[in-house]
């Protein structure tokens, strides 16, 4: 029995500061191109990289954002840290 095969993305967060603008473009360009997923991850700061500490998008709210602004693509966290979100607070999200 053969399982489908599907195609996903995780976008930027930590090579570079995006913004909200550019995740929309590119979550529509990649279903436009057929894509079947896209991947945020969940992390609270970034730094020890020579770089000035930066702090990322809240990956539910960006997810919530690119719901709206895509139709079939499916969306997820790439992690989801409990040390941020309990279970609790996770579940009603």
């Amino acid at each position: 029995m053969s399982r489908p095969f599907g195609l996903g993305v995780q976008l930027p967060e930590v090579e570079r500061e995006v913004g909200w603008g550019e995740y929309a473009a590119m979550a529509t360009e990649a279903e436009h191109a057929g894509l079947d997923s896209l991947w945020i991850g969940d992390h609270l700061l970034y730094r020890g990289d020579g770089r000035e500490e930066r702090g990322p998008w809240d990956v539910w709210a960006l997810l919530a954002g690119l719901a709206a602004v895509t139709d079939r693509i499916r969306l997820g966290p790439l992690v989801a840290c409990t040390a941020f979100s309990p279970p609790g607070v996770l579940a009603r999200r």
